[in-house]
């Protein structure tokens, strides 16, 4: 194992997770939630704010880039409605993974609820 092993966490592709339909309204949900273990990855927090005193209803936005040095069976396909379990919590995919020759990453954000 090396160094940068250890500093990779677990990740899994929630196929089929939110929402049902598209902008559109076109429904593309065909069954139920398939949890798809990825090798780990190397995480990277590139954006977290605490909304405090803004007025609107969300009170953090985190955003985190993810890296994989080689994904087994080529790459990384996320369609609408996917979603990324990381860090025990549920994160959006933005736009697609980008594919280098040393490696693929995936950008992701969440927004937390205010709580009362």
């Amino acid at each position: 194992m090396s160094a940068m092993d250890a500093w990779k966490e677990p990740v899994s592709l929630l196929r089929h997770s939110d929402p049902q339909r598209d902008p559109l309204g076109v429904a593309y949900r065909s069954g139920g939630v398939q949890e798809i273990p990825l090798p780990p990855a190397l995480v990277a927090t590139t954006q977290s704010s605490d909304r405090e005193g803004t007025g609107e209803d969300y009170g953090t936005r985190e955003a985190v880039t993810v890296y994989w040095d080689s994904l087994s069976g080529g790459h990384l396909r996320i369609r609408p409605g996917d979603r990324v379990r990381l860090r025990n919590d549920v994160w959006q995919p933005v736009g697609t993974p980008v594919v280098y020759p040393l490696g693929v990453y995936l950008r992701l954000w969440k927004e937390a609820p205010r709580e009362s």
